[in-house]
This record gives C-alpha cells, sequence and structure tokens, in this order.
C-alpha cells in the first residue's frame, strides 16, 4: 500500500472514527449523563428508526467505504448514501425513555464524538475523491483549512456558552465530553454550598409558601433535623447500625423562636429561597430559582435545578446546597453501655398526634413517630430508658424480647436488642400481651436480659461491631 494522500486522509478517517465511539455522542432531557457513541451504535442499528435516528445507519456505508478507499477501489454509491443518511441527523428526535410511555427525551446537547463522527466522514469523502482524482491535493488542503475553521466557530460558540451558563449549568451542559448545549442559560447564579452554616444543635424554622409545595413549578426541600414546630424542636435520630429501622425523633419543648429560618416564597417568574440568622438577622444563604426559558420541561421546574428534580443522576443542585449549609457534622458521641439493671417502671404515655406523626410522653421527655407505636413498656434507670416489647411469629409457641435502648438524659437511641425469637414489626408477628415484665438488665454491651412473669430472655445487639 503506498503511503499517498488519500490513504493518509483515510487512515485518519478511521482513527477519528473509532475514537468517536469512544466520546459521548449526545445528551437527552432528563438524563444527566451523554450517551457514548459505541452505545449510541449499537442500540441506534436496532431502534433508531423509531424516532427518526436514520443517521445511524450512515456507519454502514462509511465502513464499506473506507474499506474500500483503502483498497484499489472507487466507492461512489456508498459515499453518497453515507452522506444522505448523515444528513438526517437534523430530523432526529431523541430517544425513547422507556418502553410503555411513548415519550422521547430530546436532545439537549451534541457531544464531541458527533463532531468526530462528521470530521472523519469529511476526510472518508476527500480520500475517496481525491483517489479518483476528482480533486486535487491543494483543494484537499483547502478543504482541510475549512473544516479547521468550522472547529474553531464550534470552540467559540462554546466558549460564549461557557461564559453566560451559571456553573452548575456548566457542569451539566458543558462537560463530559459535550461539545455544545441547545440549552439557554437560566441567567440566574447557582450558589453552591459545601460547608455547614449553621452549628451543631441549631434549630431551623421553616416558612415555606404553600404554592411552592403542592403547584408546579414547586421546589424540593432537603430532609433537615432540628425542626421547629409548634414549641417543640424535633430532633430525628437513626438507630445505630440498622439504619432500616423507624426513625425517631426527641421532641425539646419550650423554644419560641428558631435559631435559623428557611424561607421560600413565589416571585415573579420564579422563586427566592433565603436562610436567615433570627439573632442577628444576616441572610446566610440565599438563591433565586427561574423558569427555564428553553425545553425540555418547561414551566415544570426551577433552574437552578435540584438534584432531586427534572434531570436524574445530577449529584448537586440547589436542595444538595440546602442540605449543606443546614446540616452541621454530627457531634453526637457513641454512647457506652454498661452493666445496670432498669428497675423503675417508665412507660410510655397515650399517643397524640403532631405534625402528622405520633408522638408519646416519656420520662419527662416526648417522642416522634414516623409508623404507629406499639411498644410502650419502658424501664428505667440512672443512665439508660428502654422501650420493651415480648413478640414472636402468629400462631406459635415460641418468642423473645426485643429491647429500645436509649440514654435517659437526652433520649438519644443507643443500640437495638433482640432474640432468635423475636421478629419485631413483620406482618407476620404479635404482641404478647399477657406476660409482666418485671425488669431490665444490661448484662454488658452485646447482651440484655428481661425477666418475665414466665422466666428471663436474652436478647442480642444488633450491632455487627459488637459480635
Amino acid at each position: 500500500m503506498k503511503n499517498n494522500l488519500h490513504t493518509k486522509l483515510a487512515i485518519a478517517s478511521l482513527l477519528l472514527w473509532v475514537a468517536s465511539l469512544m466520546l459521548p455522542g449526545f445528551m437527552v432531557g432528563q438524563r444527566s449523563e451523554p450517551m457514548i457513541g459505541g452505545s449510541i451504535l449499537l442500540w441506534g442499528i436496532v431502534f433508531g428508526w423509531l424516532t427518526m435516528g436514520w443517521a445511524v445507519y450512515a456507519n454502514i456505508f462509511y465502513i464499506y467505504a473506507a474499506i474500500k478507499t483503502l483498497s484499489s477501489k472507487i466507492p461512489s454509491t456508498s459515499l453518497l448514501l453515507m452522506v444522505l443518511f448523515s444528513l438526517t441527523i437534523f430530523l432526529f428526535k431523541g430517544v425513547p425513555r422507556d418502553e410503555g410511555t411513548g415519550v422521547t427525551l430530546p436532545i439537549v446537547g451534541w457531544g464531541w464524538g458527533v463532531v468526530l463522527w462528521y470530521l472523519s466522514q469529511i476526510l472518508i469523502c476527500l480520500s475517496a475523491l481525491n483517489k479518483a482524482k476528482k480533486i486535487s491535493a491543494k483543494t484537499v488542503h483547502s478543504c482541510l483549512a475549512i473544516a479547521a475553521l468550522a472547529l474553531i466557530i464550534i470552540f467559540s460558540f462554546r466558549y460564549s456558552q461557557w461564559k453566560s451558563f451559571n456553573t452548575q449549568e456548566r457542569g451539566l451542559f458543558l462537560s463530559q465530553g459535550i461539545a455544545f448545549s441547545k440549552m439557554q442559560p437560566c441567567n440566574v447564579s447557582y450558589n453552591r454550598v459545601d460547608a455547614p452554616l449553621i452549628s451543631h444543635g441549631s434549630s431551623i424554622a421553616l416558612e415555606i409558601e404553600d404554592n411552592l409545595l403542592k403547584s408546579s413549578p414547586g421546589i424540593y426541600i432537603p430532609k433537615l433535623n432540628n425542626i421547629l414546630r409548634g414549641e417543640a424542636v424535633w430532633t430525628w435520630y437513626a438507630w445505630p447500625h440498622y439504619p432500616s429501622m423507624n426513625d425517631i425523633a426527641v421532641l425539646k419543648r419550650g423554644q419560641n423562636i428558631a435559631d435559623y429560618v428557611l424561607s421560600a416564597s413565589r416571585v415573579e417568574d420564579g422563586a427566592e429561597i433565603k436562610v436567615i440568622n433570627t439573632k442577628t438577622h444576616k441572610i446566610i444563604h440565599t438563591q433565586s430559582l427561574r423558569k427555564p426559558k428553553s425545553w425540555p420541561g418547561r414551566g415544570s421546574y426551577f433552574c437552578p435545578y435540584s438534584a432531586r428534580g427534572y434531570w436524574s443522576g445530577l449529584q448537586e443542585g440547589y436542595d444538595t446546597a440546602i442540605y449543606n449549609a443546614l446540616t452541621p457534622p454530627n457531634e453526637d458521641k457513641p454512647i457506652p453501655i454498661l452493666t445496670e439493671d432498669l428497675l423503675e417502671k417508665c412507660n410510655l404515655g397515650d399517643t397524640y398526634i403532631s405534625n402528622d406523626k405520633e408522638v408519646h410522653d416519656w420520662d419527662g421527655d416526648a417522642l416522634g413517630f414516623r409508623l404507629r407505636q406499639i411498644d410502650k413498656t419502658g424501664f428505667c434507670s440512672k443512665h439508660y430508658a428502654a422501650r420493651v416489647t415480648m413478640s414472636g411469629p402468629k400462631n406459635n409457641s415460641w418468642f423473645g424480647a426485643g429491647i429500645w435502648l436509649h440514654d435517659r438524659q437526652t433520649k438519644q437511641p443507643i443500640m437495638l436488642f433482640s432474640s432468635n425469637n423475636s421478629c419485631g414489626l413483620r406482618d407476620y408477628c404479635e404482641r404478647k400481651q399477657n406476660i409482666d415484665i418485671y425488669s431490665v438488665h444490661i448484662k454488658n454491651k452485646t447482651q440484655i436480659e428481661v425477666k418475665t412473669s414466665i422466666g428471663n430472655f436474652t436478647s442480642y445487639a444488633r450491632n455487627k461491631s459488637y459480635e
């Protein structure tokens, strides 16, 4: 094979084509991750016709034309078909969202893979025409100069978009191998927060307009802790080493004014979010939200975007900024489990509902539960408070003891203990109501003994680090 101009062009074309398969081809609405060229080729050959994606079939004729160009033949018909199919990219609607809805996700950005894909086709056309002596080497060089100018124009357009996009839009629409975007800028800055702006234990009041929570577009407020509701601060805890267990809140009463206020109000064509220090009256975080000016999803969400909203897989948004600002590091130290007898009866009080949650008075404090609370038998000592239940499978004679151990002073959850025969809150369980519980004895950090009217039961810590 002679090392002439048309051969060099064909080899360069193949290299660009292979590179395009490893780079992002395009990005579609609702998905924050672009589609890679190789994946587009594989899926497009099979399903491209469903959404007018005829351009993908140009690859078939490209491969045939490249093989003929590197051999002794001139690919005329295959080149013509390749060009015709590649030009149909302007008819491409997008990709199907799923199998059942028939919704097509529109193209919102084109990747560098598509740019290299078109360059590879230009080079193979120049190679074939030069090989057929239809164009001279000078004409080839002129065409390459025009292609270089087109690349400069693409880079310039990308730079203008980079300047007009906020930091979130840059990361979403102009990163991960995306050459340029079809989205219009939000024209609102994205105020990112990486570190907490409040101290541990600070209380927060929510002042969110109802129409921002119930109408569209609405806002997403992340799950926050130490929320002031009425005259009580709700501090939610998860059970250590047992995250699937129902969370529990400790209510601290007597506070009328929170340390900070998170407010959200609707304004013309958008909304405003603010975090205010109630003592200094200073705004420590603010975020303006506006309705996006371009499709997709116009009117159904705000920009800057939330991590839970329209774009699946988005790692950060205005909601994560709120969470980072109002979630200081947990400074609660692990509470040691010491040998101790819990002899004092301290049952949970009657149930009442507050903020759609079940609340019980307990030992001078109040606990809030997300789910219906059944275990009301309590025992206390100097350092600990425990809720105890006897349970087992329905219509079965064997059962065991379950213990929820708390710190008595703060009511912070410490550990869940259960025996092999207890089965907790599962549907096939039932509470053994005809058993008198006399006391609870903490034997060590892994075992608790429950003394009852029918014998003693030993339960074990549900914590692998103790095993």
